[in-house]
């Protein structure tokens, strides 16, 4: 697992946004998208700051590690 993280002079959406065109360009995918603020308010009864985290795969490398042999 790899973690990238960093600060950006955008709002959340355009960051998300800008985050998934390079994605995209360096043919990764979005396997799938979590808001762990809005997931953890109800449970946590506490308030965070704006987060969002992508996890990101590559199709051509899960196909071939998917039909390998086990």
């Amino acid at each position: 697992m790899y973690f990238f993280s960093g600060y950006v002079n955008m709002s959340l959406d355009d960051a998300v946004a800008a985050t998934r065109q390079v994605l995209q360009r360096h043919r990764l995918a979005v396997l799938a998208q979590l808001d762990p603020g809005k997931t953890l308010k109800p449970r946590l009864a506490a308030n965070f700051r704006p987060c969002i985290i992508l996890s990101a795969y590559s199709p051509e490398l899960t196909r071939g590690a998917m039909q390998a042999r086990r």
